[in-house]
């Protein structure tokens, strides 16, 4: 059963080695830099997210990469540069997305 890790940015790099998800959502301000690891995720599945961005410019985004990773049975990783509480309040969203997609 795929699950979905939730991570701070300092954490991610041992979450994305122990877990290997096939979708990574980055909550991290522009300057901050991105795992190397997750450059081995193929295009379209590393979502960079910008906390002060408006949700309304950030959920067709979200919405594109949950359909995506509601049609494979990979994990997902949610992380944040400051600890878990923008990527812990991302994960229900996601999720109820693939119960949705599960129970079709």
């Amino acid at each position: 059963m795929a699950q979905i890790i939730v991570s701070s940015l300092q954490a991610a790099p041992a979450a994305f080695e122990l877990h290997k998800p096939g979708f990574v959502a980055s909550i991290c301000d522009r300057d901050d830099v991105a795992p190397e690891a997750f450059g081995s995720l193929p295009a379209g599945r590393h979502l960079k997210l910008d906390p002060a961005a408006s949700e309304i410019d950030i959920a067709p985004a979200v919405i594109e990469i949950a359909k995506a990773w509601a049609q494979t049975d990979e994990n997902a990783l949610i992380h944040c540069h400051r600890g878990v509480a923008c990527s812990t309040a991302s994960g229900p969203a996601a999720g109820s997305r693939r119960k949705r997609k599960q129970s079709r």
